[in-house]
């Protein structure tokens, strides 16, 4: 912004929907295709700031901050209290913590199921029949079970034996933004949640796609889809000024 944070470093991404809509406008048209790349941009500028390359000496990282510690020994100090451990009761209230949701199976190494996941979601940018199955495994990145990394496994089964699909562009008649969704209701049997899932094409191509857990539980049918349907308007608007903005600039040039 101008005037305005002149000191934050940031680097400018092209979504991979936008990259996708040129795809899809580019075959329709006929245009040429050609990739740039800059080298290094990031070390053309003179950094004011420091930065670390490694951890800084006396850092340890097993070392536990202890705030909880802290906040009780400050409050010993103004008030009499009682450490009464977890809480069990309040207010008439039984609270009971389940801290292992997958009562038969036992926790995997996530420095393992992270990267694995992380791969598959990048893949899933040109493979929109795993979307569905990538969100689901995704969701337990941080505790995932033995249930999760079997799914993550199936899902490695499939895409070994459909190598070489993908997405496939093609010039259309239709010359129109096309998006479909659809929702179903209370789907989770963890926290029944609708999931939402999408997809726009633009001239007849798929550009972009999504499954996604909605935020809140949706306590009708009717309330699922009319959250789903308001997301995908969104991303329809969204895609249509892209592409709009791609035409137009084609045909400043060609004047």
């Amino acid at each position: 912004m101008y005037g305005l944070d002149y000191q934050e470093t940031f680097a400018l991404v092209a979504k991979l929907n936008t990259i996708r809509v040129l795809l899809s406008l580019a075959t329709n048209n006929d245009w040429q295709l050609q990739q740039l790349d800059v080298k290094n941009p990031f070390l053309n500028y003179d950094l004011e700031e420091e930065v670390y390359m490694k951890l800084p000496p006396g850092f340890d990282v097993a070392r536990k901050d202890g705030k909880m510690e802290d906040l009780k020994e400050k409050l010993a100090r103004e008030f009499e209290i009682k450490d009464l451990g977890s809480m069990r009761y309040f207010l008439g209230m039984e609270v009971a913590r389940n801290q292992k949701e997958f009562q038969n199976s036992s926790l995997v190494d996530k420095e393992t199921y992270q990267p694995l996941v992380g791969r598959l979601i990048y893949l899933s940018h040109t493979r929109p029949d795993i979307v569905f199955s990538v969100s689901a495994v995704s969701q337990f990145m941080h505790t995932p079970y033995e249930e999760h990394t079997e799914a993550m496994y199936r899902i490695l089964k499939y895409l070994k034996g459909t190598v070489g699909k993908g997405l496939y562009f093609a010039k259309n008649e239709a010359k129109t933004v096309e998006a479909y969704t659809d929702a179903d209701w209370a789907g989770s049997v963890n926290n029944r949640r609708s999931t939402s899932g999408y997809c726009t094409f633009v001239w007849g191509n798929l550009v972009t796609w999504r499954s996604k857990k909605q935020n809140v539980v949706a306590r009708s049918n009717m309330e699922a889809e009319f959250r789903a349907v308001a997301r995908v308007t969104l991303v329809k608007t969204a895609v249509g000024r892209v592409k709009s903005y791609i035409t137009s600039a084609n045909e400043d040039l060609l004047r």
